[in-house]
């Protein structure tokens, strides 16, 4: 056979050797090739590799494409209907071999094979004695079912939560003709739907228990009919059976990164809901509608202050639980009021800094009317570094979606004596994450490990690697060895929850933690899996993620030139994500999220290049750190800030001193907003490697005194970014 690697593995099919000798006897010089090898693959798949069914397929090629056997083959007994001449008569048709088979069937065998036709999977024992029983004992359904064994008529399977049955696609085509001659369609369909349901509804709760891993393996093998029931659902108006059906899988989809399958069948259910009328069901179907990044604006699921409150008055575990996670979505209502301001020397923001040593990159120059090429790194791939960013853009405060602190404590406190214990882990978690969202690191770290010791003594997955990379985030700057252990530790449990989003988000995360570390073999390790991850899950926020950790591991290794050019790959791989705005900065919140601090780190590395474009890049991530609202992420971006600041190549020394001093303290005050300032000037719990560094050389040219002046003048600054980058 003719082609490359993939032809040679499937000529070990014997469906697909068979395919290519019968299509070869009718059309002289057919053979599979790489071009034609999808559409054979697909012919015998879809056929089962039933030996006469695809020599009856192979034989429309006299009057048909191969192609267009292919686009038709989901038809099989219309496509198939014509047989070989030279065959024997009972066997030119497909369908004729199966009216041959039914006619050699008793009647109660015909009445399991017809009402088996409703399933679009594999129905347990279980599923088939609920749907299609109709009250026979149980023997006799085995017996039943064993003799449409025999007859190669079903299948059995074995999956990780027992044996299933399956139809043969060719048969389930016409068990359901048969189906439908009978008139049950509409009852026996009534009888799948409320079996599914009820399967999906009992077996829902198990994913928060030591039974996590047998109720996923049950979801997955049973979602063919969960999908089937839901679209019949929706087809017949039955809105509150469709949206049972969604609500019973979201927990489900969440823990296995289905986040998109959840948002679209919830936003489908959610068609003609009222935006007012709310239950454990709604709530569920309105999170996961309300968390997909292609939801449109002005939905009535649209997050908000007071929907996220009704959200958390429900009963659902998971209705509050998430609903307490995605206040970070939410306008920033409850932040901290401002410090009163003392009578200190007007600061003022940092002036743009002229060209420096740093390679000029390579492009054309954009029109004086602004068309043009684009200037803020977001365009095709550079060869360089990129150009120059035109400027921050208008520093306003937008939608911020900080602020959750408040709304995680409520969560926490409801769940704190909860009998559920799923409920009281969870409780621990929020706790820590208002704790660290406060800026107290020892609580963060003590309700981190709490929560992880909940969610292990009951065996329940993906809590347990929540709580680890939560610990994992709340020592990277103390202890940066301990932090990767815990990031290993949640990555192992995601790869037992076969997590395709969150592994490689973690292997991520560790590689860059990695980097930091000087363990570059390991770095490079975890980016190359995470990368192979990734380009299965088709995500470019994940893609963008990776090239952004690509260029932390150059920087870590002294490779800024490789560092500069693998982040503003990372930016313009970010311009594939839906509903972001590059020149803006708005987005979904985890894109905003990441486009500050992306734009951060290649201020950082700019600033080392000495390139003038390290100015806009710190500008911009400044502004959209603001609108994210989210305070450790702008104590990040404002210490990235000041060691640029603490070490400039060009302009006024004492003026970006000054304004390096403002940021450390005005990164303090985020991460210890609820704290009196200390009297002497201190690095924050959780401060960046960076912030020691810039404190130490801001102060060198400032001197005690003024350092410490500057440094609390930015402490008691309200959204000092946009001080600083003004």
């Amino acid at each position: 056979m003719a082609g490359g690697s993939g032809v040679g593995a499937a000529a070990d099919s014997a469906a697909v050797r068979l395919f290519a000798e019968r299509a070869a006897a009718v059309s002289p010089g057919f053979a599979v090739t790489d071009e034609t090898l999808g559409d054979v693959v697909r012919i015998c798949r879809a056929l089962d590799g039933l030996p006469l069914a695809i020599e009856l397929a192979a034989a429309r090629l006299r009057s048909l494409s191969l192609a267009e056997v292919a686009a038709r083959v989901d038809d099989r007994l219309a496509l198939l209907s014509r047989g070989s001449r030279g065959g024997v008569p009972r066997h030119r048709t497909l369908r004729a071999v199966l009216d041959g088979s039914w006619e050699l069937l008793s009647t109660p065998e015909r009445t399991l094979l017809r009402r088996l036709a409703i399933f679009a999977g594999a129905p347990s024992l279980e599923g088939v004695d609920a749907v299609c029983g109709a009250g026979r004992p149980g023997d006799e359904l085995l017996d039943l079912v064993g003799d449409l064994v025999d007859r190669s008529l079903l299948v059995p399977v074995d999956g990780p939560d027992g044996r299933r049955y399956r139809l043969l696609e060719t048969v389930r085509e016409y068990a359901a003709e048969r189906l439908d001659d009978a008139g049950e369609r509409e009852l026996i369909a009534a009888a799948h739907t409320a079996y599914v349901l009820d399967v999906a509804e009992r077996t829902e709760p198990q994913l928060r228990t030591g039974q996590q891993l047998v109720a996923i393996a049950r979801f997955r093998a049973g979602h063919a009919d969960l999908d089937a029931a839901t679209a019949r659902a929706l087809a017949a108006g039955e809105v509150r059976a469709a949206r049972r059906l969604v609500a019973a899988r979201t927990w489900f989809w969440w823990l296995t990164g289905q986040r998109r399958a959840a948002g679209d069948w919830a936003e489908r259910a959610l068609r003609g809901w009222d935006g007012r009328t709310l239950d454990d069901t709604v709530g569920l179907c309105v999170l996961s509608a309300a968390a997909t990044a292609r939801r449109p604006l002005g939905a009535p699921w649209t997050l908000s202050p007071e929907l996220l409150e009704q959200l958390q008055t429900l009963q659902h575990p998971v209705a509050v639980f998430a609903a307490a996670w995605l206040a970070g979505a939410s306008p920033a209502d409850d932040a901290p009021p401002p410090r009163p301001a003392e009578q200190e020397p007007r600061a003022t923001g940092p002036e743009p800094r002229p060209a420096g040593p740093g390679p000029k990159p390579a492009g054309p120059a954009p029109r004086a009317d602004g068309s043009g090429p684009r200037t803020d790194g977001l365009g095709p791939r550079p060869a360089g570094p990129g150009p120059e960013p035109a400027g921050p853009g208008p520093l306003t405060s937008g939608p911020e979606w900080g602020g959750r602190t408040s709304r995680m404590l409520l969560a926490a406190e409801r769940f704190a004596a909860h009998p559920d214990p799923w409920c009281r882990a969870a409780s621990a978690l929020l706790a820590g994450h208002a704790a660290w969202d406060a800026g107290d690191t020892a609580g963060a770290v003590a309700a981190f490990a709490a929560a992880r010791d909940g969610f292990g003594a009951i065996g329940e997955r993906w809590g347990s690697l929540l709580s680890a990379s939560s610990v994992a985030m709340a020592t990277t700057s103390s202890d940066p060895w301990a932090a990767r252990e815990a990031l290993r530790e949640a990555e192992r449990l995601a790869s037992e929850l076969d997590g395709l989003s969150e592994v490689p988000e973690l292997l991520v995360q560790i590689a860059t933690l990695s980097g930091r570390l000087g363990d570059h073999a390991a770095a490079h390790g975890a980016l190359d899996r995470a990368e192979a991850l990734a380009d299965r899950s088709g995500d470019p926020l994940l893609a963008a993620r990776i090239r952004h950790s690509r260029g932390e591991v150059a920087r870590y290794g002294g490779d800024l030139d490789l560092a500069a050019v693998e982040l503003y790959t990372a930016l313009k791989v970010l311009d594939a994500v839906p509903g972001v705005e590059p020149e803006s900065g708005s987005g979904p919140p985890a894109a905003t999220r990441f486009s500050a601090q992306l734009l951060s780190c290649l201020g950082r590395v700019e600033a080392e290049r000495g390139s003038a474009a390290a100015a806009g890049r710190h500008a911009q991530a400044l502004g959209r750190a603001l609108l994210t609202g989210d305070a450790p992420l702008r104590a990040d971006v404002l210490e990235r800030f000041a060691a640029g600041c603490g070490a400039p190549f060009t302009g006024d020394v004492r003026a970006h001193a000054r304004r390096g001093a403002q940021a450390l303290g005005a990164a303090w005050t985020l991460r210890h907003p609820a704290s009196p300032l200390p009297v002497a000037t201190e690095l924050p719990d959780g401060a960046l490697p960076e912030a020691g560094t810039a404190r130490e050389a801001c102060r060198a040219v400032l001197g005690d005194a003024d350092f410490d002046r500057w440094w609390r003048v930015g402490a008691r600054l309200d959204a000092p970014e946009r001080t600083l980058a003004g």
